[in-house]
């Protein structure tokens, strides 16, 4: 393969995936999907801050304050204080919430089902497969980028 046709197959492949990932980004801004995001963090994690949780879910910790209150308002999620840092707090899932995790972990599986109802067994097998392999690749790249630790004056060769 020339390297022209391989970089309109790359550009072709990004092209695609900002798709997906546009649709993602909007569906997560709005209801259950960033809803079963910042649940997901939490049924992975056990328990966390949210200064945590906004990291990870890469929001502002603004915005997880007001899903966090909302969660609980509705008995999704408890709150508690840090018992060795008493301006903190610790959330959790209560079971209203676990059982919430199990319905939209379905409802995603049901709407991803409808995506790929017309592929193969074996077109879905191998786009995750491939999936997973650009995760992997990702990863190794993030780490082959990391910038040394705050107040080291040497970087990585």
């Amino acid at each position: 393969m020339d390297m022209h046709s391989k970089d309109a197959d790359l550009v072709e492949m990004v092209s695609g995936l900002m798709k997906v990932v546009a649709g993602i980004e909007k569906a997560r801004r709005h209801g259950d999907a960033a809803t079963l995001s910042l649940l997901g963090v939490l049924a992975r994690s056990g328990r966390a801050k949210p200064s945590a949780l906004a990291e990870e879910l890469d929001v502002h910790q603004s915005t997880i304050t007001r899903q966090i209150q909302a969660l609980e308002a509705v008995g999704r999620v408890q709150v508690e204080q840090d018992p060795e840092d008493r301006r903190s707090c610790y959330v959790s899932l209560t079971e209203k919430g676990v059982e919430e995790v199990k319905r939209l972990y379905e409802v995603g599986l049901s709407r991803f089902a409808l995506m790929v109802e017309g592929w193969s067994n074996e077109d879905v097998r191998s786009f995750a497969g491939l999936l997973n392999k650009l995760v992997d690749s990702q990863q190794a790249l993030h780490e082959r980028e990391k910038l040394p630790a705050k107040g080291s004056w040497r970087r990585k060769p």
